[in-house]
């Protein structure tokens, strides 16, 4: 069997005749642009306490002449918290391809690339923003797909709403229950999911049931906050957001309308604006909203015939790095790791960075490379190195009530 990340796998960039080096998969990660711009706010280990105000003093009354007085109460306070949740990305590669590959010893006429090891490196740091787009769109939960068809099989099949988009290639993956109490297996995906494909390949049988969830290995519930769990009120996610119960603090969900598996429509739109987010804020600041929805939602809108007009601005004086379409005048940005059957309203000066350690390589050992051991008698290590990439964050929301979504839409025929 080829080493991992060995000369088998740098075959494609070694020159026989050819043009320019290409990539032919997608990488865009649009929300981790979005929400991960600046340095964000540094906290340790403990969590980052947000004191928050839920209610004012509004005992009052109307006393008569002699009468009673009214009974005061006093300002209610709550102390959510967030805490860090660590996310890591690896890359391995040999040591003869390391050497034979690079910058000192290629030359243009030999190799695509000038170093096989940079050309690694550079996509593991893409790759990783990608995964945590992917993750930043979700629960929380880290589900990346949910079986439409159980079977004992090395094949399994995913709904449509997610299908394979968020799997790739190489993955080592675990199929849970809906409630992540019983593991149906573990494996690794050999297969490399074409776009709209509802199967993936793994390399070792799972007995799967119809509605279990798959994640990457040791990954349930592990993942970073995502936009699905600060917009909500326990319908999607966990009814506690921030260590505190929306159950128990009702102001502090997102405002959500389930559409019940109806179509988009523009009632809808208005209601999420003026029954929604506009009574629980008082007043409505469209230039403080993006709407963020997958494609096929907006292909939904359009087809009803609402003006196609382009938005070029900038939300708030950010450059978002992307063109965006408009509905009333706020900016419409469609994005394909969104949930199909979901349309966000998101302040995003709402939702903030909390950062324990930055995006970096890991350079515990003092090296970010560390050598592969061996389990061959007489030897100590394998000519293979590993490298991770990694960052302790999350995301956070002061006042989660400013944020709302559509949940439960049709997606449309054909996405």
């Amino acid at each position: 069997m080829p080493a991992i990340g060995g000369l088998t796998a740098a075959n494609g960039v070694v020159k026989i005749a050819g043009g320019e080096y290409t990539k032919i998969y997608e990488q865009t990660a649009e929300v981790y642009n979005r929400a991960y711009k600046g340095k964000g706010t540094p906290f340790g280990s403990r969590g980052f306490e947000i004191p928050t105000e839920t209610s004012g003093v509004f005992t009052h009354g109307f006393p008569t002449d002699g009468g009673p007085l009214p009974a005061g109460e006093s300002v209610q306070t709550i102390r959510p918290v967030v805490y860090a949740t660590r996310y890591m990305h690896a890359v391995q590669i040999t040591g003869a391809s390391m050497e034979e590959l690079s910058k000192a010893v290629n030359r243009k006429d030999f190799s695509y690339i000038d170093s096989w090891t940079s050309l690694n490196l550079d996509n593991v740091v893409e790759s990783a923003h990608k995964m945590f787009n992917i993750y930043l769109n979700g629960t929380g939960n880290g589900r990346l797909g949910t079986v439409s068809a159980g079977a004992a099989s090395t094949t399994q099949t995913f709904s449509n709403n997610d299908n394979t988009r968020y799997l790739r290639r190489g993955m080592r993956i675990q199929i849970w229950d809906p409630t992540f109490t019983t593991l149906r297996g573990t494996a690794k995906i050999t297969s490399d999911p074409q776009v709209g494909a509802t199967t993936v390949t793994l390399d070792t049988s799972i007995t799967s049931t119809t509605g279990d969830f798959m994640t990457i290995a040791g990954g349930p519930n592990r993942p970073p906050v995502g936009l699905q769990h600060i917009i909500d009120d326990g319908t999607l996610s966990s009814v506690f957001f921030q260590n505190t119960s929306r159950t128990t603090v009702p102001k502090y969900c997102g405002q959500i309308i389930n559409a019940n598996n109806t179509s988009l429509s523009m009632t809808t739109l208005r209601k999420i604006l003026g029954a929604k987010i506009f009574p629980a804020m008082g007043t409505l600041k469209r230039g403080d909203y993006e709407i963020w929805s997958h494609d096929g939602q907006w292909s939904q809108i359009s087809s009803l015939g609402w003006t196609l007009k382009r938005y070029d601005g900038a939300s708030k004086s950010i450059d978002l790095g992307y063109t965006t379409l408009e509905w009333e005048g706020i900016p419409w940005v469609t994005e394909v790791d969104q949930p199909k059957d979901q349309v966000k309203f998101i302040n995003w000066g709402s939702i903030q960075k909390f950062v324990t350690k930055d995006w970096g390589w890991d350079e515990t050992g003092g090296d970010i490379w560390n050598r592969i051991p061996s389990t061959t008698a007489g030897s100590n290590f394998n000519d293979q190195f590993e490298a991770y990439y990694d960052c302790i964050s999350n995301l956070g929301c002061p006042d989660p009530r400013v944020n709302g979504a559509i949940i439960a839409l049709v997606v449309p025929a054909g996405w």
